[in-house]
């Protein structure tokens, strides 16, 4: 892949987007073949069909990942490193399943004190699901 000239990697980013013309403008950075769909910022009203149209149209198993607040969706295609970046909370269900307690430690001016935390899941099924992809 870094191989690939800036030239090579814009021409492969308007065949992707020529074969698929309802896509969105991804954020193109040819010094490292990415390709990328932050959509956690888009304005459109349903960022899970943005995101699912997107998986679509390009096919494929995506690799997940999740940080705190964002689900991360990457996949490789024809020397391309795709991503697509949401919140988590706009296309995954937040369901609380449980508490916690934790022992918080000692801090300056403070003695140790344990606390409850809710247990948190996430359902991303109608983004991840099969009949999505």
């Amino acid at each position: 892949m870094s191989d690939q000239t800036p030239g090579s990697v814009l021409r492969a980013v308007a065949g992707l987007l020529d074969a698929n013309p309802d896509l969105p403008p991804p954020v193109v950075v040819t010094a490292s073949s990415s390709v990328y769909w932050h959509l956690y910022s888009w304005e459109h009203e349903d960022i899970q069909a943005v995101a699912g149209l997107i998986r679509r149209r390009l096919g494929g198993r995506w690799k997940k990942t999740y940080d705190r607040d964002e689900l991360v969706l990457r996949r490789e295609q024809e020397g391309l490193k795709l991503t697509i970046a949401v919140k988590r909370d706009a296309v995954c269900t937040r369901r609380v399943v449980g508490t916690e307690t934790v022992t918080l430690p000692a801090v300056e001016a403070q003695a140790e004190r344990t606390e409850e935390r809710e247990v948190i899941e996430w359902d991303c099924e109608p983004l991840l699901s099969k009949a999505s992809a």
